[in-house]
């Protein structure tokens, strides 16, 4: 993706997340779409849930450990980890977003919050080997697989030797992706989703190693380290 190109995507995405924001935690609470209010289907919930249980399972935090959540919006993977008493970095695009997971991060007095950063995920300006474990949920199904492999460099250039990553990738033909898919591009934003081979062949070219693979909701979450 051209960067011109990938400029606008980044832009067009911040203004869609911007206006989620005041939304985005009542609807999850209350498994109502974002787009629209409706309530969600029980399999949509299901996914959903399946995805949150799988995901920090999969990242498996520990106490004391540095963490970076990328795009980590308002805290939906941010505020478990937070839970496991790690040292939780953040990043994202969306100023709203962060705002929001700023205001729960003082109201619940959290003293174990790191840095929460506006920024690129593929760039975060981090120091090499800093964190124990990077974790990435729902980023990649708005990006190519040119991006996903910026940001999966990424990760393991800011990854300690013995660090873990935890992302996420949609799952190509799945129902609940579809559906997914159709709601999104209604509203002009695009969403990719590629075999399981192809982001498999992209992230062994960033370096990293897959070490186990659990497909959840709509989504193949992956636990990588490095070779």
């Amino acid at each position: 993706m051209a960067r011109a190109t990938l400029d606008v995507r980044k832009q067009k995405l911040k203004k869609e997340y911007d206006k989620q924001a005041s939304l985005y935690d009542v609807c999850l609470e209350k498994h109502l779409s974002i787009k629209n209010r409706a309530p969600l289907s029980s399999e949509w919930v299901r996914g959903m849930e399946a995805e949150d249980k799988n995901f920090i399972r999969l990242a498996n935090p520990k106490s004391g450990e540095v963490a970076l959540d990328m795009a980590c919006g308002t805290g939906r993977v941010f505020l478990k980890l937070v839970e496991k008493r790690c040292i939780v970095h953040g990043i994202d695009i969306s100023e709203k977003m962060l705002s929001i997971l700023k205001r729960k991060i003082a109201e619940r007095r959290i003293s174990n919050s790191g840095e929460i950063a506006i920024g690129s995920i593929e760039k975060t300006g981090y120091n090499a080997r800093y964190f124990d474990l990077v974790t990435c949920m729902g980023a990649m199904d708005y990006y190519p697989l040119s991006f996903a492999r910026k940001v999966l460099s990424e990760a393991k250039r800011v990854l300690k030797p013995e660090g873990r990553v935890v992302i996420d990738f949609p799952l190509l033909g799945g129902e609940l992706f579809e559906e997914f898919k159709k709601g999104e591009e209604k509203d002009g934003i695009r969403v990719y989703a590629y075999p399981q081979e192809k982001i498999e062949k992209a992230i062994q070219k960033s370096g990293l190693k897959i070490k186990k693979i659990v497909r959840a909701g709509m989504e193949f979450q992956f636990l990588l380290k490095k070779r």
